[in-house]
């Protein structure tokens, strides 16, 4: 031996079946455990945000409808107009979920595929009208607002 110390690193190298000292495993635990906890974090913002989003985006049920009559014929189709509440998950600043109504005009009373158009109301939906013309249809608010969507939107399918 020539007198002088070795360190613990090169005991370490010297020695290599030797376990590293207690506060070395003891911080490479802290470590692993952070990591560990960092990752469950983000998983879990993960997961809320997808879960908040698919509750946000169901859609919304029909508040309104009413179907052509008999005497307009369009295509060979049975055409109906409904309002739909809709839920849009928005993510600003501070997301939040924007209410609004959807108006769709497709085959059956379902809006499940058509055309659709978002729509603000002046006033309560509650005596609305829609009035079916050969050329198309035409919503109608108890305000007086009127919304026209020409048949060719409509009809015809894809």
């Amino acid at each position: 031996m020539d007198g002088t110390v070795a360190t613990g690193s090169e005991r370490a190298a010297a020695h290599p079946s030797e376990p590293p000292a207690p506060d070395a495993r003891r911080g490479r635990m802290v470590r692993v455990l952070g990591v560990a906890v960092a990752g469950w974090l983000v998983v879990q913002v993960v997961l809320t945000g997808v879960f908040a989003a698919a509750i946000a985006l169901r859609p919304g049920p029909t508040v309104w409808h009413g179907c052509q009559p008999e005497t307009v014929e369009y295509d060979a189709g049975d055409y109906c107009l409904a309002v739909v509440e809709r839920r849009d998950l928005r993510l600003f600043v501070v997301p939040y979920v924007d209410h609004h109504h959807e108006i769709w005009i497709g085959r059956g009373p379902q809006p499940s595929y058509g055309y659709a158009v978002d729509h603000s109301f002046h006033g309560d939906i509650d005596g609305s009208s829609v009035e079916w013309a050969e050329d198309g249809v035409t919503f109608v608010e108890p305000s007086g607002q009127r919304l026209f969507v020409p048949a060719d939107a409509f009809t015809g399918g894809r």
